[in-house]
């Protein structure tokens, strides 16, 4: 049997602390990434992520839990299965970026970006950065939607998905 990455998410309309169910949601799609865990939520704060090699337990020990338990509108794990790219820091999801505006990018994603070849060579042209063979395609996908074009993220998105298909 092989699987794929787990996914959790959690919104609300109202800020709750939530990030304890989705810890033990996450627990339970374990068997699903063993390799990395990683989370992203938002906050009245701002935007809050963390991530690390192992799994659920070994990433969000008890010295760092108590960071995360805080109110958020939404919560999203990740835990790694990986199927391309090495197993350091910059794969491990939730991959984030920033637009030029400034906006800050979260992408959790399950599964396998097609034409990977032609999406690297796609950023490393809009980047003008040369990137490893081993860098993830989620990682890869993130910086190429931050610099998709379109007046809403719903048109970045579209336009995103457009040139990786």
């Amino acid at each position: 049997m092989q699987e794929k990455c787990g996914i959790v998410g959690i919104a609300s309309q109202k800020l709750s602390s939530s990030f304890e169910l989705a810890l033990l949601a996450a627990r339970g799609v374990q068997h699903r990434g063993l390799q990395g865990a990683g989370m992203a939520l938002n906050s009245k704060k701002g935007l809050k992520v963390y991530r690390g090699t192992g799994t659920i337990d070994e990433v969000f020990t008890n010295d760092v839990v108590p960071d995360f338990d805080i109110p958020n509108n939404w919560i999203m794990i990740h835990c790694r299965y990986g199927t391309y790219g090495d197993y350091d820091q910059t794969n491990l999801q939730p991959c984030i970026a920033s637009s030029p505006e400034g906006e800050k990018v979260v992408v959790i994603h399950n599964g396998q970006f097609a034409g990977l070849s032609d999406l690297k060579s796609r950023v490393e042209k809009l980047n003008k950065k040369t990137y490893s063979d081993d860098t993830s395609d989620t990682y890869l996908f993130t910086q190429l939607l931050v610099g998709s074009k379109g007046k809403s993220w719903d048109e970045k998105i579209v336009n995103c998905v457009d040139k990786c298909s």
